[in-house]
């Protein structure tokens, strides 16, 4: 069954004052500064409403410093790109991509599209999407856990939990960064994460599937949220590869 599923210019200006007592003569050079660019990295969390189809979606957003944005819906669809950001203003064309056994709009695994929002820095990006047969809204909001201190040793321990293949996984990460697992589904699973920024809680992955398939390799992202009253306790992955995203979260 198919599901449906982101310069400144500088203005100068001389005005030249001339006095007809003594012929003297001044002049005033102004300018204006350039556009502050927002600061647009962090993890977002909120909704992506398509208005194509009237349905609503709980999304969760990475941004880098370096501005690499991916987009997850919990129910396993990606979309990631590159940010460019003037002012407050936030463009990017996204490559689409469904997890397995899923379509967009088009009928396909994969789509293309434009992402545009406005941003207020460290609370709040909403705006616009537009892709192949579908368009919608997103509004999200900057969560605290970005600023976060992030280590080898909290990702260290067994997580097991849904993933967007329909399985169940369990997945062992050691204090190094291995990662073995394998799900309900007969799939095995080995990787590697890093820690990108001691002071940011966005881990780097990659993630090799195989056994129940020829063996897959996905590249992308694992975050740390929280199941309240604990902290850090959910693991969010969101990887892929060329044609398919990989998403699970893991407790």
């Amino acid at each position: 069954m198919n599901k449906k599923a982101l310069l400144s210019g500088i203005v100068f200006s001389l005005t030249a004052l001339t006095g007809c007592g003594g012929g003297s003569s001044s002049s005033v050079a102004t300018t204006t500064a350039p556009t502050t660019n927002q600061a647009v990295d962090g993890i977002l969390i909120g909704t992506l409403t398509s208005t194509t189809i009237a349905t609503n979606y709980k999304i969760i957003g990475v941004i880098t410093p370096g501005n690499e944005l991916r987009f997850a819906t919990t129910k396993g669809v990606q979309y990631i790109g590159t940010a460019s950001v003037s002012g407050n203003k936030i463009t990017a064309p996204v490559k689409g991509l469904a997890p397995l056994g899923f379509v967009f709009l088009n009928g396909k695994n994969t789509t293309v599209g434009n992402i545009k929002g406005t941003v207020v820095a460290g609370k709040t990006l909403n705006g616009t999407y537009t892709a192949s047969k579908d368009n919608g809204t997103f509004k999200l909001s900057y969560s605290s856990t970005y600023n976060r201190p992030a280590s080898l040793g909290l990702l260290a321990k067994k997580w097991s939990g849904s993933i967007s293949n329909g399985a169940i996984a369990t997945v062992n990460i050691s204090k190094t960064g291995v990662i073995t697992g394998s799900d309900t589904l007969g799939c095995s699973y080995k990787g590697a994460v890093k820690v990108i920024d001691p002071t940011k809680n966005i881990y780097s992955t990659t993630l090799t599937s195989s056994v129940c398939s020829v063996p897959v390799t996905y590249k992308g992202f694992i975050i740390l949220q929280d199941i309240a009253p604990k902290i850090n306790n959910q693991l969010d992955f969101m990887v892929s590869n060329v044609s398919r995203s990989f998403f699970g979260q893991l407790k």
